[in-house]
């Protein structure tokens, strides 16, 4: 007796009314950190493209207010900011950080429960901070949820140092500490986002109260 053996695949097809609406959160659900749509001009102007860039829009809106999004046309990409840059002015700081948006979701809403535990919010400090007790926190937080670590960037007033300090990094990647050339006017005091998965902005804070607590050995930061 002869047998035959077939296998037949299909992608997953789903049609009806509102189901383009739905483009963000299934990109959510994916897991999907990063989008890029890239269509015909002429397609741009139609009703259901609109569609998937409100629904993608608003699910990154959700998931971190503070997120750049870059429109483009003729395939150019607007400039980022460079932080690092020493003619950067204070006020593209602030554009950078986004650090107001952040702090006005949070108080609206509970970021943590959006997307599947993708969150972000912004922890703030008045008074200044020791650099070794930051640098304990970032490691110790790298070193044990480096994979929930998903971005931070922050601005911090080191003790010691006139000129504001930033930090940023994305998971395991840390770009090293650099001097800002000066303080936003009006602002001097510390401001750091975090986007993550599943760390609650009060774990993340109970982490630097406990490291806080350790006596300092260093007197100050040094570049």
């Amino acid at each position: 007796m002869k047998e035959t053996a077939f296998e037949m695949a299909a992608s997953n097809v789903r049609f009806g009314t509102g189901v383009t609406r739905e483009v963000g959160m299934d990109l959510a659900d994916l897991g999907v950190r990063r989008a890029l749509v890239m269509t015909d001009p002429n397609i741009r102007r139609l009703p259901p493209l609109q569609t998937v860039l409100d629904s993608l829009q608003a699910r990154l809106r959700e998931i971190n207010p503070g997120a750049d999004q870059q429109p483009s046309t003729q395939a150019t990409l607007r400039d980022g900011f460079d932080v690092y840059d020493p003619a950067a002015r204070p006020e593209q700081v602030n554009e950078w950080l986004r650090a107001e948006a952040v702090e006005h979701h949070h108080h609206h809403h509970d970021v943590n429960r959006h997307s599947k535990e993708i969150g972000s919010f912004c922890l703030s400090f008045d008074e200044p901070l020791h650099w070794e007790h930051v640098a304990a926190w970032l490691d110790a937080l790298v070193l044990a949820h480096a994979e929930d670590l998903l971005r931070v960037k922050g601005i911090l007033d080191i003790r010691g140092q006139e000129q504001p300090i930033v930090v940023q990094a994305v998971q395991r990647l840390f770009h090293p500490p650099a001097r800002l050339a000066a303080w936003p006017k009006g602002e001097r005091r510390s401001r750091i986002v975090f986007i993550t998965r599943g760390l609650t902005r009060e774990f993340v804070s109970e982490v630097f109260d406990t490291i806080r607590t350790r006596e300092i050995k260093e007197k100050a930061w040094t570049a």
